[in-house]
């Protein structure tokens, strides 16, 4: 096969990695790209075309798979589709460099294996599900962090996606890579019989249920599907309060949770609101996003933050991580003056440290996160961890990706966070997919993008852990590990076979 012809295959594969995700979730497809790449690299080649085939693959996977950057930048960064379109394919090529590295760590190990030797297609499948997991653990901090396309979510619709509650999402995308990896090994019908007897293994074990209900608690979530020009108008401030309220007095739950910075105004200020309002606070608790301010020596700092109401005090939870780019700007004393063209709203936010309250509802320990965290496997278990937390809340703005394809994305990735850690999720995004997931990733309740209401749902607080609740924060190098070890144990028991053999 010629070289531009593989780059050609590289590319094609890419793009329909990307439609295993929401809202296609045709994953087979996403199986199909990835033992297209990793039949590709194992044809003969040099690292340097390693690099790029893998490269290659990368760029159009998030350009497919990311392309709502586009809506963000152009749409409300208000740059010009030209320059829109260099920043979004600057970016795709800029992270396209962490896939690359699965080119090049497989190279290095493929060309140290013998091809004749009857264990080669054992050691290369082993070897290309370390290097994956790898990547996609370097995905989870380089460059701020972003873990978006993770081949794991895909598996969503299928019956091992709650696997997720043994070894987390990781162990989701170990499956799926190393069964896209044995298809291209596939020789006879007995290949066929090992693969299903593994897969009926892996679905009997997905079964299992690790956690179980307790006590109930009467949850809701509440979304006015605002655009962010009819969020951020002040002359929209009283109105779209209005809906809140009035959405939220037609719910009955001792907890009703408003997105993320539902009230554009600080703590203080929708207090008054809150205290003027016919809210029912004596029996609903509400948890509200909104901005906090701190004053200190060095000047003023600006928290993107989510503030439980109840009457007469408040607790806030200050967000940890923030959005690259979006709420803050990397490196911003080296490339600020590159990025001043980055003008969003809230990218002047500071990100809290240290101990934060607790945050208690009718005797829940409640987990908060902001957007972004709850795409972070470890900070959402390190978070549960902390808090003894019994139901996670996530909030969202996802009026930012506008109508494409990024709002169901998103609502995926947060949805494995009740699978991985056992409990439930109750999720309000203004303009995103709003719903209450139950422990085994079960959509019990959901509003769409456009859609503004309510919806509400009894979740429980549960009984017990699951194994992967058990596991270090980045399960992902555990799994390596693990996977590593069978590698060399497979690679010793072999030659020390081949050796004996040879001596006789």
């Amino acid at each position: 096969m010629k070289s531009y012809t593989r780059i050609a295959c590289a590319g094609i594969a890419g793009a329909l990695f990307a439609t295993g995700f929401e809202p296609f979730n045709l994953w087979p497809l996403t199986i199909g790209s990835i033992a297209a790449l990793f039949y590709l690299l194992n044809l003969p080649s040099t690292g340097k075309q390693a690099f790029l085939l893998a490269w290659v693959f990368g760029f159009t996977k998030y350009l497919v798979g990311v392309s709502w950057v586009f809506v963000s930048v152009h749409s409300y960064g208000h740059i010009n589709w030209f320059l829109s379109a260099l920043i979004v394919m600057g970016f795709t090529a800029l992270f396209a460099l962490t896939t690359s590295l699965v080119g090049v760590g497989y190279d290095q190990a493929r060309k140290r294996l013998d091809s004749q030797d009857t264990f080669y297609p054992a050691y290369a499948v082993l070897w290309f599900g370390i290097i994956w997991l790898l990547y996609e653990w370097v995905t989870s901090w380089i460059f701020g962090g972003f873990p978006w396309l993770v081949a794991g979510y895909v598996t969503t619709y299928t019956p091992i996606y709650t696997l997720a509650s043994i070894g987390g999402v990781s162990l989701n995308s170990l499956v799926v890579v190393l069964l896209a990896c044995s298809l291209v090994y596939v020789r006879s019908f007995k290949h066929v019989m090992y693969m299903g007897t593994s897969l009926v293994g892996l679905v009997l074990l997905a079964s299992i249920h690790w956690t179980e209900p307790v006590n109930p608690i009467q949850v809701a979530a509440i979304q006015i599907a605002a655009t962010i020009p009819e969020k951020w108008n002040s002359a929209n401030s009283h109105s779209n309060f209005q809906r809140y309220v009035e959405l939220s007095e037609g719910v009955e739950a001792d907890l009703i949770v408003w997105p993320e910075v539902a009230l554009p105004m600080n703590v203080q200020n929708n207090q008054r609101y809150l205290a003027r309002s016919k809210l029912d606070f004596s029996n609903k608790k509400h948890l509200i996003g909104q901005f906090d301010y701190e004053s200190t020596e060095s000047g003023q700092k600006l928290y993107n933050s989510l503030s439980l109401f109840d009457g007469t005090d408040v607790t806030v939870y200050r967000k940890q991580k923030l959005v690259p780019f979006g709420e803050y700007i990397p490196f911003i004393e080296l490339i600020g003056p590159v990025f001043d063209f980055f003008s969003f709203p809230m990218s002047d936010l500071v990100p809290s440290h240290g101990k934060q309250p607790s945050i208690e509802v009718q005797g829940f320990n409640v987990v908060p996160t902001i957007c972004f965290e709850g795409i972070f496997p470890w900070f959402v278990k390190k978070q549960i961890s902390e808090r003894q937390g019994d139901i996670i809340v996530n909030v969202s703005e996802d009026a930012w990706f506008g109508n494409s394809i990024g709002p169901y994305q998103h609502f995926q990735i947060v949805r494995m966070r009740a699978v991985e850690n056992g409990l439930y999720l109750v999720r309000a995004a203004n303009r995103g997919v709003s719903g209450i997931v139950d422990p085994r990733g079960n959509v019990l309740a959901e509003l769409n993008p456009l859609e503004a209401g309510a919806v509400g749902a009894t979740a429980y607080q549960m009984g017990g852990r699951t194994p992967y609740s058990y596991l270090p924060i980045y399960s992902e190098l555990l799994l390596a590990g693990i996977l590593f070890l069978v590698w060399i144990t497979l690679w010793s028991t072999r030659s020390h076979k081949s050796s004996r053999i040879s001596t006789n």
